[in-house]
């Protein structure tokens, strides 16, 4: 726990997560992003996609017998050793089980956008099962309103595609709940005072 990340989480003996959780500044451009200056060329000129995490800070509190909490200051670098981003992040972690986590995000003058900013949340190959409450279909920040909202169940396999080139597939918006499961544990996501992509 040195690192400052939530290492292993087990339910019932079975992990829950395949590593530990990680901030993230990036995803692979589209076509649409290629042909935009602002875009693929920027963020990979800056070296959003090649950023190394310095950890500043890691401090652990027992609050009570039910609860721990624990304080990470991160900053995260480019290639160039410039800095582009601070982040402190506080961990609550609960008896039941329950882990919240909280993300303060600081953005150098530096950086002028972003492709994104998020956690990366790797789970296990056999949580195959996902449900969520939210839109239906595939729907993106222009292009939801033929989504309804409901709670829906599929493969984690038929939420996206896998195009040649990578392009936007498999999203889904404005979602305030995720649960992803097998068949004995699961684990259950959900943004607490807002939705999710």
């Amino acid at each position: 726990m040195n690192t400052g990340n939530i290492t292993s989480l087990t339910c019932n003996n079975e992990s829950v997560l395949a590593s530990a959780p990680s901030m993230s500044f990036w995803r692979e451009p589209t076509n649409n992003d290629m042909a935009d200056n602002n875009a693929a060329n920027y963020w990979e000129n800056i070296g959003l996609d090649k950023l190394t995490r310095e950890l500043s800070t890691v401090d652990y509190k027992q609050n009570d017998k039910y609860t721990v909490n624990i304080d990470v200051v991160s900053a995260y670098r480019n290639h160039r050793n410039e800095k582009l981003f601070d982040v402190i992040q506080t961990v609550v972690i609960y008896c039941t089980g329950d882990v919240i986590i909280d993300n303060q995000v600081m953005v150098s003058e530096l950086v002028n956008n972003v492709p994104r900013v998020g956690m990366i949340f790797e789970v296990p190959k056999s949580f195959s099962a996902a449900q969520w409450f939210g839109l239906s279909g595939e729907t993106y920040m222009d292009r939801k309103a033929s989504g309804r909202y409901g709670t829906y169940k599929s493969s984690t396999a038929n939420l996206s595609y896998v195009y040649e080139t990578p392009q936007e597939s498999g999203n889904h918006t404005d979602t305030r709940w995720m649960c992803l499961e097998n068949d004995n544990v699961g684990i259950f996501f959900d943004a607490l005072d807002s939705t999710f992509d």
